[in-house]
């Protein structure tokens, strides 16, 4: 059976509490403010490497456009540079079997 706090250790304990809870919030919400900016701009990556490709090799295959967005965002940024040297949608292909 646990004995009722008295004054301070009860004031201590709202304290501690209240402070806890706000590192918590912050820390928190600090972390989801990172990973939503990470997945913001790993979408907005994505996003422009399908309208690049969409424009050279208009129309862009639903197996092509799947195999894209499947892709890490380090390896979108690698194929947003291979894309420029990109003649044909085979190349493409050969891009995406070889680093996915």
């Amino acid at each position: 059976m646990s004995l009722p706090m008295i004054g301070l250790e009860k004031e201590g304990y709202l304290r501690g509490h209240a402070d806890g809870h706000a590192d918590g919030h912050a820390e928190g919400h600090a972390e989801g403010h990172a990973e939503g900016h990470a997945e913001g701009h790993a979408e907005a990556l994505q996003q422009v490497v399908l309208r690049l490709l969409k424009r050279k090799f208009d129309p862009l295959s639903d197996a092509l456009e799947a195999q894209v967005v499947a892709l890490s965002p380090s390896l979108l940024l690698s194929l947003s540079e291979a894309l420029l040297d990109f003649t044909t949608s085979a190349d493409l292909q050969a891009w995406l079997q070889e680093h996915a």
